[in-house]
């Protein structure tokens, strides 16, 4: 599968993404979301936001290696950043 990357004049242009993509072929992967956790299943990065970063990012890399991608193709990612909020316990 090719990505066409395009930024009409008549849009704002961005470095950081492209305001469409036309993907042509017949082939699309799909990969779930990806956490902090490592190949052991153990959380890397426990209250470190950007090394959480990095390992869910490693998944990411793992997987597409694992169908013969790269991240050049991915068309779309969506990423959340969530605190958790522990109750503190009251005497």
């Amino acid at each position: 599968m090719t990505l066409e990357r395009i930024n009409p004049q008549t849009l704002p242009n961005f470095t950081t993404f492209s305001q469409i993509v036309v993907a042509r072929g017949s082939r699309i992967v799909f990969v779930s979301g990806q956490v902090a956790l490592n190949a052991d299943g153990q959380l890397v990065g426990e209250r470190d936001l950007a090394a959480q970063a990095a390992q869910a990012f490693r998944n990411l890399l793992a997987a597409l290696r694992a169908v013969g991608a790269t991240a050049a193709d991915v068309a779309k990612m969506t990423w959340y950043v969530v605190q958790r909020v522990v109750p503190r316990k009251t005497l």
